[in-house]
């Protein structure tokens, strides 16, 4: 009886402590682009959409034309034109053009994560 009821008081207390372990705080939202440039932007043909802060976050962005980085990095994951899932970096700063070559054809970003 002793035993079982030690049993039940350490598994107690590791579960505490695990409830007690920090996670990660997320914070990436859309938000209006207006004239920042300090935004994560993608670029469609239709208009843009703008990202702030850190974390991922799941989207439905169909044939990019442009992605800036802003004052972010940050992972682009999408499905390319075969159906596989593929990631590009896009740096702080660092602007990518399809019609310069600089961005692969994309049909759809499913996610994009700041870093």
């Amino acid at each position: 009886m002793k035993t079982v009821r030690k049993m039940a008081i350490a598994m107690a207390a590791a579960g505490a402590v695990a409830l007690s372990l920090p996670t990660p705080a997320y914070a990436i939202n859309e938000v209006p682009c207006g004239d920042r440039l300090d935004f994560l932007k993608v670029r469609l043909p239709s208009r843009d959409h703008c990202f702030a802060n850190a974390g991922p976050m799941a989207v439905d962005l169909r044939d990019p034309v442009g992605i800036a980085g802003g004052n972010n990095n940050a992972i682009i994951n999408y499905v390319d034109g075969a159906g596989r899932l593929q990631s590009i970096r896009v740096n702080k700063n660092q602007v990518l053009r399809r019609i310069d070559g600089t961005l692969p054809h994309i049909p759809r970003i499913y996610e994009i994560r700041i870093l």
